[in-house]
């Protein structure tokens, strides 16, 4: 009988309990407008190409959580690493109709329109949930730096790209950065995903 009277009153105050959930921080720089309020960092209008050829613009974007990275395709040190993470990531979210990702080249020279199709098709992945963006390199580097707060070079002797997986949420403020080849805190990406699908 005392072992019953334990799990009721255990259950009692479960259901007592208030559950708070976690937030998300939103990152970035802050300005402020004329009446003080706060203006928080979103990522800013773009235009780049998919894949499969479609403009991407912000207006794709708008209204989903998605998770950005920069790569080129040719990378043979930390991208393989990367890759394997994001895909783990598209394959626990591509079915939720709000989830996108994006993953942009730093060498848009070589990773043209068709180069990324068959980086994608490789990959298996649906060209309307992972978009393999490329387009000129000087509004990609624009989209790096302003939007995403991510330094990504390419000179004459190398490409060099960041290996953060940037988390942003459905009203494009960013609210996670994440290492791409850290196993732990790209579960822990994941996690946070779905906290802000749930919004």
């Amino acid at each position: 009988m005392r072992p019953l009277v334990i799990i009721l009153m255990l259950t009692i105050l479960a259901c007592q309990t208030k559950v708070e959930t976690r937030k998300l921080p939103i990152i970035g720089p802050i300005d402020f407008d004329e009446t003080s309020d706060t203006i928080y960092h979103q990522i800013k209008p773009f235009e780049l190409y998919s894949q499969s050829g479609d403009t991407i613009t912000l207006d794709s974007l708008k209204g989903k959580v998605h998770v950005a990275e920069f790569f080129f395709s040719s990378c043979p040190v930390i991208c393989p690493i990367m890759k394997s993470r994001m895909k783990m990531v598209y394959d626990k979210f591509y079915t939720h109709k709000d989830f996108r990702i994006t993953s942009y080249t730093v060498d848009p020279e070589r990773d043209t329109i068709a180069a990324l199709n068959a980086y994608g098709e490789e990959l298996g992945i649906d060209p309307s949930i992972w978009y393999l963006m490329t387009g000129d390199a000087y509004d990609i580097q624009k989209v790096s730096y302003h939007s995403y707060i991510q330094a990504n070079v390419k000179d004459s002797l190398s490409l060099n790209h960041s290996q953060q997986f940037v988390l942003i949420g459905k009203d494009l403020h960013i609210r996670g950065l994440y290492d791409g080849t850290d196993s732990l805190s790209v579960t822990m990406l994941m996690e946070d995903v779905e906290l802000l699908l749930n919004e």
